[in-house]
């Protein structure tokens, strides 16, 4: 019921947010590049993205996700990583953040087009000595518009299960919805581009329209 509950107000307050409390939009472009593998069951990624936005400073945030897993089957896969963080505040300094995670990824056997990613992290600044947990669900959808390109949705909903002194948003941490179009370039390249809305619960709210650039390198898996 409780949940439910924060689920109502954070639709109202994306369609009527000056009535509930005020919301600092922003506007940011997001650049990402993975590159994956697998050597037989076992999966292994690295994958650095830049944010950069229109204001106070350029430079918003710089991440480096990390991690390795093992695929029990053609739908599930089992993984572990960690993503370092580099956030510049709007008071001048940076922070520094480092998570550890564990994911599970499932692909649906009669509908490959949808994906669910459940993702749980574990937070905690520089000089400190509190942890954060957060839940991150994630659903795609894919669909093919031609043998090389796909239009792209997923929806990420961010939940806070417990809270550091350091962070500043409640139970309902955020929601991310992105659009765009892949392009299969190659056998090993994906490129993409598209548009994603974040909305943070913090105190002011924030909003933020953000171009999603990316691309995703796959090596081709050589053990069978």
């Amino acid at each position: 019921m409780r949940l439910f509950f924060f689920i109502i107000i954070f639709f109202f307050e994306c369609l009527f947010p000056e009535a509930i409390w005020a919301v600092f939009v922003n506007e940011k472009l997001w650049s990402t590049i993975g590159f994956n593998t697998q050597i037989g069951k076992y999966v292994f990624q690295i994958e650095p993205q830049l944010r950069v936005r229109d204001r106070p400073y350029l430079f918003d945030q710089f991440l480096t996700n990390f991690g390795g897993g093992y695929q029990l089957s053609p739908q599930w896969t089992l993984s572990l990583g960690g993503t370092t963080v580099t956030t510049k505040t709007n008071q001048g300094p940076s922070l520094q953040e480092s998570r550890v995670w564990e994911q599970v990824l499932f692909k649906h056997e009669q509908a490959p087009w949808l994906t669910l990613r459940s993702r749980l992290e574990q937070r905690t600044l520089q000089d400190s000595n509190q942890w954060s947990y957060r839940l991150r669900e994630r659903l795609t959808l894919k669909k093919a518009l031609t043998d090389n390109l796909s239009l792209v949705w997923f929806d990420e909903f961010f939940i806070n299960v417990t809270r550091a002194d350091w962070i500043n948003t409640k139970t309902i941490d955020q929601n991310r919805i992105l659009i765009s179009l892949d392009q299969q370039a190659s056998k090993s390249l994906v490129i993409g581009a598209g548009y994603l809305y974040q909305y943070v619960f913090s105190t002011p709210r924030q909003a933020s329209h953000v171009i999603s650039l990316y691309a995703q390198i796959t090596l081709p898996n050589e053990i069978k």
